[in-house]
């Protein structure tokens, strides 16, 4: 977020450019706008005139002659010696200053502080700055006070001062700062403070002064006008040529005229080189005692007690009977850009510019009309002295708050509009319709009854004629005023009208707050609603743009846009930037400005749209109004102040943002603004206006000053800072670094950043909030510099450096160093001998080692190369015997097979054939599996492919004795598996396929055999399926107690493999075998891999 009271310069438009798009929907009007019938009532306009005095006083010439004085007929001035002594200044004590009270209850932009708050003393009798622009106070009992904003450093008698009752201060071109009191004379340089060598303590000391030839004028109030030059004083007093002894002031024009004010009634005298003149200014009981002098506009301005305000121009007295009693007193002059300005003491603060005189009063915002003595800081903030609350400062005034005078009953302005003919109509939020006719004001209020309100909220109107208008209210709805009467619209219980505008075609159109929007043409009314479409009736403000198009603002629903027989919406979802707009303007070149409760501005620049928000350096988000002042100026007003947007010749926006720093804390303000040109611009507020002056806007922001006040060391401080000449710190000490920084009227925005620099550390800015002091503790050993720097409203300060050189520990120094490094070699060659030694040892002790180990091992290796012989004989023996039993097993299988052959041929039964065959099979699928382990290296495992594919084709050609032509369609994994597995799966086969060839295919044409065997990859389990498309089998022979042999053997194999087994008699035969198989060699390796199969 920027901060307020910060001007940004960014580089062009697309700094506020926003990447969303805005989508219009279109929609036809739901129905035609709806006739609208008012019942009206008329009451009576009462106008009150309203007396504002704004006359301006005028000079009156006095006729004085002087009384003149030759220098011949008097003495010469005595010299005296006069010299001063010096001593260091010690402060007899610091006091912590609070930061400055906004005065919240003020015309102007006032801070101030008292006593009560914080403030060394409430009597200041006197107030300077110095060549640093540090603002020294006498006050009446408390001493000198230095103020840097954060603390006031006293000097009384305790620092060496003569007295602490102040009479004056000055400041000269040596950068003195001279002390007058009534009981001596002393000055301040540097860290000194000089006093006389032999004090006349007679003498009574009211000022201090230096001419144009820098001798130094010290005026008394009982020895005269004392010049010093060179350790000596020339002494004017009655006997040489002044009117008294009592002398005030002394002062020096640019004609080198000097310029003597006096006590005791007797006005002033001048002296040009050769005569006195004498003016006597008030010969009434007072007489005139005469305090300042200031030259302004080719005139001697002169400040009286019991004279008021008197001018000298070219041998004429003039004087003002602004104010009364006349015998009003000035004690201070100060001049600016802005005029000459004067105290009045019991009146406040005046200002004269350009022949206008302004007086600022307690009731403008001083704490007190007391005001004693003025100085302007270099920022031209104008401070006061008074001596009985404290001391204020006039910050830069950009804003003054204007109720015209308390008669006036302008308080809540919600709006302010100009009719045809110039009048300025003040329309309240609570108070009288106001107009303003040149310099002549008049106040309107209707005539009102139990039924008829009075009119004392109106936010908006739009004139037809000049004191004709319609008016937007709340309460009583549509009015149509004049200045004889008021005309009431009544449509029913909604009587809240926000806003007014008119069209290209002279409608009159009323954003309610419940009706929708209504227009007004021909003397009829009209209504649009939600039955014509819109999305709903709370209508917060409108605006008839250039092209003939109504905007509506409606509330939590976005933007409508009404065209004649059409409407189109736009909401955040469709890039707006808020659902709540409450402000709609369009700019000089026809762009679109939208004002959100919460998310700043949206600029509407054709297809091309911008968001201005606080990261973008608005000063809220919150919008209540907006307004052009020229092509190029924009004025944003928020709940927290105002915003002013500009470009300069390459459209470059400026942001500048201004907020309680610039008096906006003064009042609460409104949506209404009145632009009269750059220069002028008035705001609506809760209590009359906030005027903008740009004469009063500084347009360069000064850099703050940084000052290094003190650096202590382990809490002893340094009585010299350092230069060139670095401070030596030790590492395990703490450094205080005390400073502050000046920038009159912005110290809120101060703010201070330190870094430590050195050869190993090139750090960013730390941030050290806005409090100016620096505690370090614990350093690294490198020498370094710390840097420190102030910032104030996006300006840096000067960059206090401060070296500094680290003190090492004893063992970080060098010396140390080199012994440690020669002692450690030394120990590092003793211990590398001594390992070297240690190792020549142990080597020879395991070479020892290595031979025996050696030889044990090659014995251990020649034993069991012997095993291993002997274990590979027997592997190959097993082998073979294993290779044998498979083939012995084979052929006794092959005879048994052959036996069951010729027995088969030999019978003549077929029952008995078809039993003997069933048993060939069975027999022929056993010896199957040892023939294929005899012709195999790994007789451990056997593939089921190819023992299945074998097995399958040898039982359909034993059992298909029909020569039935059977299509087996066969999908078999290479699963290579435990022999155990392999007879049983065999076995399951020969049942299956046997039962299939022999029963299955009766009345089928086209017989079918299907057959898949695979690892199922989620179940991790072998499923073997065998199905037919035959005949299937009759329920009843699946009952345990009629299953036939073949099926109780397919149930018998099944248990054996702990299969799961399940015979489906859907479309033919299905036998489903499911295992699991610990003893398989792979699941087909792609599957395996696939699934990650463990079987």
């Amino acid at each position: 977020m920027i901060s307020a009271s910060t001007v940004i310069s960014a580089q062009d438009l697309s700094y506020f450019k926003d990447s969303a798009a805005l989508t219009f929907h279109k929609m036809a009007l739901l129905i035609p706008p709806q006739k609208l019938s008012a019942s009206l009532k008329v009451k009576k306009t009462i106008i009150t005139p309203i007396d504002v005095d704004t006359q301006q006083p005028q000079p009156t010439l006095v006729t004085i002659e002087p009384i003149i004085t030759a220098v011949s007929s008097v003495e010469k001035p005595k010299k005296e010696r006069f010299e001063f002594v010096g001593k260091k200044l010690i402060y007899s004590k610091i006091i912590n200053a609070p930061p400055l009270l906004y005065r919240d209850n003020s015309n102007y932009n006032i801070k101030y502080l008292d006593k009560a708050h914080g403030a060394f003393s409430n009597a200041i009798t006197d107030i300077k700055k110095d060549a640093q622009n540090l603002i020294w106070m006498g006050s009446e009992n408390d001493g000198v006070a230095i103020y840097n904003g954060y603390t006031f450093k006293i000097i009384d008698e305790g620092s060496g001062a003569p007295s602490k009752n102040i009479e004056q201060l000055y400041s000269d071109s040596q950068n003195r700062l001279w002390i007058a009191t009534k009981k001596g004379i002393c000055y301040i340089k540097n860290d000194s403070i000089f006093t006389l060598k032999h004090p006349n303590n007679e003498v009574q000391y009211a000022s201090t002064y230096e001419d144009l030839d820098h001798a130094i004028w010290l005026t008394t109030y009982n020895k005269g006008a004392l010049k010093y030059q060179k350790d000596s004083v020339e002494i004017y007093n009655s006997k040489s040529g002044l009117s008294d002894n009592d002398v005030s002031t002394v002062y020096q024009s640019s004609d080198r005229m000097f310029w003597f004010g006096m006590n005791n009634g007797k006005g002033f005298s001048t002296f040009d080189g050769t005569h006195f003149n004498h003016y006597f200014l008030n010969k009434n009981k007072f007489g005139a005692n005469v305090k300042p002098f200031i030259e302004f506009e080719g005139a001697i301005w002169i400040g009286a007690f019991g004279a008021g305000l008197t001018k000298y121009v070219k041998g004429k007295l003039y004087t003002y009977e602004a104010f009364k009693p006349l015998s009003y007193a000035t004690y201070s002059f100060a001049v600016n850009d802005n005029g000459l300005w004067f105290s009045i003491y019991g009146y406040g603060l005046g200002n004269f510019k350009q022949g206008k005189l302004k007086l600022i009063g307690k009731d403008d915002g001083l704490t007190d009309n007391n005001i004693y003595k003025i100085v302007i800081d270099n920022q031209n903030n104008i401070w006061l002295g008074s001596l009985f609350a404290g001391f204020l400062r006039f910050d830069e005034n950009v804003f003054y708050k204007n109720n015209f005078n308390n008669k006036t009953p302008i308080s809540r302005v919600a709006n302010i509009v100009t009719d045809q003919a110039g009048t300025e109509w003040y329309l309240p939020n609570g108070g009288k319709i106001t107009a303003k006719k040149g310099t002549k004001f008049y106040s309107y209020l209707n005539e009102g009854d139990i039924k008829t309100p009075k009119i004392q909220h109106a936010y908006d109107a739009y004139f037809e004629a000049p004191g004709k208008a319609w008016m937007a209210t709340l309460g009583a709805g549509i009015v149509y005023f004049t200045e004889k009467n008021y005309t009431f619209f009544n449509f029913g219980k909604n009587n809240e009208i926000y806003k007014i505008d008119r069209d290209l075609e002279n409608r009159v159109w009323f954003a309610s707050n419940l009706s929708g929007v209504i227009y007004h043409l021909n003397n009829v009314f009209y209504k649009i609603d939600k039955k014509n479409g819109l999305a709903c009736n709370s209508i917060t403000t409108l605006l008839c743009d250039a092209k003939g198009q109504t905007w509506l603002a409606l509330e939590n629903h976005g933007l409508a846009i009404v065209n004649k027989d059409s409407i189109r919406y736009v909401d955040k979802k469709n890039g707006l930037i808020s659902n709540n707009i409450n402000v709609l303007f369009q700019d000089k070149k026809q762009r679109l400005w939208l004002g959100s409760l919460s998310e700043g501005v949206q600029i509407i620049d054709g297809e091309k749209h911008y968001i201005f928000n606080v990261k973008k350096g608005l000063l809220s988000n919150n919008i209540l109004g907006i307004t052009q002042t020229n092509e190029n100026n924009f004025w944003i007003t928020t709940t927290e102040g105002l915003t002013r947007l500009s470009f300069d010749d390459n459209q470059k926006p400026i942001i500048k943002n201004f907020d309680k720093n610039y008096g906006i804390n003064l009042v609460e303000l409104s949506a209404a603004s009145k632009v009269y040109d750059s220069d002028k611009i008035v705001f609506g507020a809760n209590r009359g206006v906030l005027v903008y002056q740009k004469d009063f806007e500084r347009t360069q922001l000064n850099t703050p000053v940084l000052f290094l006040e003190k650096i202590s060391l382990d809490g002893t401080i340094l009585q010299k800072l350092p230069t060139q000449n670095k401070i030596k710190v030790a590492q395990n000490k703490s450094l205080a670094i005390d400073f502050y920084a000046l920038n009159w009227g912005q110290e809120n925005t101060l703010k201070y950043e330190y870094k430590i620099l050195n050869k190993n550390n090139h750090s960013l800015w730390i941030s050290l909030g806005n409090y100016p002091n620096l505690d370090l503790q614990k350093f690294e050993l490198y020498d370094s510099e710390i840097q420190i720097r102030a910032l104030s409203a996006n300006r840096i300060s000067n960059i206090i450096k401060i070296p500094i050189e680290i003190k090492p520990y004893f063992y970080q120094n060098i010396y140390y160093h080199i012994l440690f490094w020669i002692i450690l070699i030394g120990l590092a060659l003793f211990y590398y001998q001594y390992k070297k030694r240690l190792a020549l040892k142990k080597a020879h002790e395991l070479e020892g080692i290595i031979d025996k180990k050696t030889k044990e091992i090659l014995s251990e290796k020649e034993a069991l190369e012997k095993s291993y012989l002997k274990i590979n004989t027997q592997i190959k023996e097993k082998d073979v015997l294993i290779h044998e039993v498979h083939h012995r097993v084979k052929n006794n299988l092959q005879l048994i097979s052959s036996l069951v052959s010729m027995q088969l041929n030999a019978l003549k039964s077929e029952k008995s054939k078809k039993i003997l065959t069933e048993t060939y099979n069975r027999i022929n699928a056993m010896a199957m599996v040892h023939e294929i382990l005899y012709y195999k290296e790994n007789v451990s495992y056997i593939s089921l492919r190819a023992y299945l594919s074998n097995l399958i084709n040898s039982i359909n050609e034993l059992m298909n004795q029909d020569k039935i032509k059977i299509v087996i369609t066969k999908s078999i994994e290479d699963i290579n598996i435990d022999i155990s597995y392999c007879i049983a799966l065999g076995m399951i086969t020969n049942e299956a396929i046997s039962n299939t060839v022999k029963h299955a295919f009766k009345h089928q044409k086209q017989p079918e055999v299907k057959i898949d065997l695979y690892c199922d990859s989620k179940t991790k389990l072998i499923v073997y399926s065998i199905k037919d498309n035959g005949i299937g089998i009759d329920s009843k022979y699946l009952n345990t107690e009629n299953k036939s042999l073949g099926l109780r053997l397919i149930t018998i194999f099944s248990k054996q493999l702990n299969a799961q087994l399940e015979i489906k008699n859907e479309g033919g035969t299905e036998i489903l075998v499911k295992f699991r198989c610990e003893h398989h060699e792979n699941c087909s390796l792609e599957r395996r891999n696939e699934m990650g199969c463990d079987l």
